[in-house]
């Protein structure tokens, strides 16, 4: 007798009862995989992040719309800024390996100056001191930007002729930079004397004040030689009383781990209830389901077919249910991983870490072996009192 064709067909017999265990199935998974595949997408963000800031210390303007953790870790614009010479004798020079010069601008959001649908920070890089980006210059087989081109993050959309124009100018994008879970992943690149003529262009009243935009900046990144305590090196800084947020990079990257971890407990709680509730519910279905064959076991003992059997016909119909459910709430949860971690990510600053195919396959292959085993759990009881049931009783008080 071929168990797994019986069960299948026992299985699509009952196709009512079987629908909803495989709802229920379908439902925790979906959730459980949404839930692992936005922690992990985070989490790698994080490492990203840890892996490649490149800058031991950011100094950004001290004023009270800016967010440290938003403006390192995300793409929001910001358009503030401070005198270069801010930091003019308040650093220990003999500390630094690298120090380079940032300014930021914003395209417009849907008009005919820029072909970008949301805002999207701008940023002008010194080049002649940039330690950031220029390790990516040799994969473009660029030695310097023209005033023409630009190099864009992983996050932000790529024109299929890959020229944009940028407030009424054309540029030709001559690189997407790789993830990095930073605030490179949803920002332009340029060259910064030509993201100040753009500023002074778009602009120039409201911002600046009258102001020349060539002393001013928006962030100074600094990178510690080997051996040079970011920490204390900041703590030097702050301490000659510089009119400019100094920030630790590892400090920020540690404070939003701590968030999101926070959260993923939070979050990692309730999919633990749900599979645990889930698994109750279905192992309740289930033994109702046995209850309700006693009869049919019965004859099934009385062919010849033995106890190891009859719990193995069980199992392959709860894992039959358990594996449609599975890959049916899987697919769900890694489809709805990005529409969720946009979401989310308008809410709080999350870091935006690797998701491909690879990776969602890889988080569906969990979810789908997560439902696997959550249909042995709930099946294997009912499937051994089903196999212990003698014949005559079986056929005596069961129903077909």
């Amino acid at each position: 007798m071929n168990l797994t064709r019986l069960a299948y067909l026992n299985v699509t017999r009952r196709f009512g009862k079987s629908l909803v265990s495989g709802v229920i199935v379908s439902i925790t998974i979906a959730i459980f995989t949404l839930v692992f595949s936005l922690y992990s997408t985070v989490e790698s963000g994080i490492k990203l992040s840890a892996d490649r800031m490149g800058a031991d210390i950011v100094i950004l303007p001290n004023e009270a719309n800016v967010n440290e953790i938003e403006t390192m870790f995300t793409g929001v614009p910001m358009l503030e800024y401070m005198d270069k010479d801010v930091i003019k004798g308040k650093i220990p020079m003999e500390d630094v390996e690298s120090i380079t010069e940032q300014f930021f601008i914003k395209t417009l959001a849907n008009t005919g100056c820029c072909g970008y649908e949301k805002e999207q920070r701008i940023v002008g890089i010194n080049q002649n001191t940039d330690f950031i980006l220029k390790p990516w210059f040799n994969d473009f087989n660029v030695e310097r930007l023209s005033k023409n081109q630009i190099l864009i993050g992983g996050r932000v959309e790529r024109a299929l002729e890959s020229k944009v124009m940028i407030f009424n100018k054309e540029y030709s994008i001559v690189g997407d930079i790789y993830r990095t879970g930073s605030s490179i992943d949803e920002s332009i690149f340029m060259d910064i004397e030509e993201a100040r003529d753009l500023a002074t262009r778009m602009n120039p009243d409201n911002i600046f004040d009258g102001r020349d935009t060539d002393q001013l900046v928006s962030s100074i990144l600094i990178k510690t030689k080997d051996g040079v305590d970011p920490r204390n090196m900041m703590r030097k800084i702050k301490s000659n009383e510089i009119d400019a947020q100094v920030i630790s990079t590892a400090d920020n990257i540690s404070k939003l781990s701590n968030q999101i971890k926070t959260v993923s407990k939070i979050l990692g709680g309730f999919s633990l209830a749900l599979i645990f509730t889930s698994s109750l519910a279905l192992a309740a279905r289930f033994n109702s389901m046995a209850s309700e064959r006693k009869k049919e076991i019965g004859y099934l003992h009385a062919v010849g077919l033995k106890k190891s059997k009859i719990v193995r016909l069980i199992l392959t119909e709860a894992l039959m249910i358990a594996a449609v459910g599975g890959i049916v709430g899987a697919l769900g949860g890694v489809a709805l991983t990005s529409p969720l971690y946009n979401t989310v990510s308008e809410i709080m600053v999350l870091p935006s870490g690797e998701w491909d195919m690879m990776i969602a396959v890889k988080n569906a292959a969990v979810g789908i072996g997560l439902s696997l085993i959550i249909g042995i759990a709930s099946a294997i009881y009912p499937a051994l009192m089903s196999s212990r049931l003698e014949p005559q009783e079986a056929i005596s008080k069961g129903d077909m």
